[in-house]
């Protein structure tokens, strides 16, 4: 989880963790969007030195 949990630090990074792992990171189930609606809002997102992601 070390390598996950740092990953967790760049914007628009999609991360796997295990329920357990969710769980220890005070993970909640997300009602706003679907897992589709966040993907797409997500895409052509541009990073600080304007490099798309």
């Amino acid at each position: 989880m070390v390598d996950s949990i740092l990953d967790l630090n760049e914007p628009g990074r999609v991360i796997e963790v295990t329920e357990c792992e969710a769980l220890e990171l005070g993970a909640f189930e997300e009602t706003a969007l679907s897992e589709v609606e966040a993907l797409d809002a997500s895409e052509g997102w541009e990073d600080a030195d304007g490099c798309e992601q």
